[in-house]
């Protein structure tokens, strides 16, 4: 059977079907995070949220792109960009509640970045044979943006903060009426491995989501596993979607854009339940 023979054979199965259904929600998601950024601009640059609110920017661009990509087969790499929404969604919750010692030291590890990262490029440049003079990073050790993140040896410490993100979901589901903390658990085991050896380039990585591992020799079957690893992806991550704006509310109150979000929710069970449905929902061109 050839592949075109094999996917045609699939777009007639319920659980292609359900791939359109999720993705379909998901679009709707982002497009509320849109809203938000769109109608919403004036409120959030008066809030907690006036800096991390480029961490939403970002969770809509990731999303917007696994969007663009999943209908196209290239799972591994949504896998990759879910990882990214994801830890985007749980810093930007994280960041929108913490203390103020939190939020200051994530503003220092972005500002030690910029200049970590001048000195990668000057090794880069080093490997060509091309100098770049700069001071010796040993000149900034003693700003404070740059001590506290650095290791005895000089080098970068690995993370922002000492609390690890099941933690900064609990510290959120604290604080947030209402907010799952849950699906986040859900979502970070769903994906979080995977990509990581996807990123890194294992043999485990490149066929995690061929199915064959566990077992799926026939093709047919292979693509049906794929798709199902599609749609939840997209479904889990639209879930999320509703809790980055259950913390937005904290600050900034758009019960209109949360009803819409929990009305997507259900127009998709109610499409799901619907098994003869006459108008198959579109999928995102």
């Amino acid at each position: 059977m050839e592949m075109n023979e094999i996917v045609a054979a699939a777009r007639e199965t319920k659980e292609w079907k359900q791939f359109v259904v999720n993705v379909v929600y998901f679009k709707a998601q982002l497009d509320i995070i849109g809203k938000l950024l769109d109608t919403k601009k004036a409120e959030i640059k008066s809030s907690r949220m006036t800096d991390s609110s480029i961490l939403l920017f970002g969770i809509r661009s990731s999303g917007n792109a696994i969007i663009n990509l999943i209908g196209h087969d290239f799972v591994g790499e949504c896998y990759v960009l879910g990882r990214a929404f994801l830890e985007k969604s749980i810093n930007f919750c994280y960041l929108s509640i913490c203390d103020l010692e939190e939020y200051y030291k994530h503003l220092d590890w972005s500002s030690q970045k910029i200049l970590r990262s001048l000195y990668s490029k000057q090794r880069m440049y080093e490997t060509l044979n091309v100098k770049i003079p700069m001071p010796d990073i040993s000149v900034f050790a003693e700003r404070n943006e740059v001590k506290q993140f650095m290791t005895k040896r000089g080098g970068e410490k690995h993370n922002w903060t000492e609390i690890p993100l099941h933690e900064r979901i609990k510290i959120v589901k604290e604080k947030v009426p209402k907010f799952i903390g849950e699906l986040f658990f859900v979502t970070y085991n769903l994906i979080y491995e995977d990509a990581s050896e996807y990123v890194h380039g294992t043999f485990y990585g490149e066929t995690f989501h061929t199915g064959i591992l566990y077992g799926a020799k026939d093709p047919a079957v292979a693509y049906t596993y794929l798709m199902g690893l599609s749609s939840n992806l997209c479904f889990m991550l639209g879930l999320i979607s509703n809790e980055v704006l259950r913390v937005v509310n904290v600050y900034v109150p758009i019960p209109d854009l949360i009803a819409e979000s929990e009305a997507n929710y259900a127009k998709r069970g109610d499409v799901l339940e619907s098994k003869g449905n006459k108008e198959e929902p579109k999928q995102h061109e």
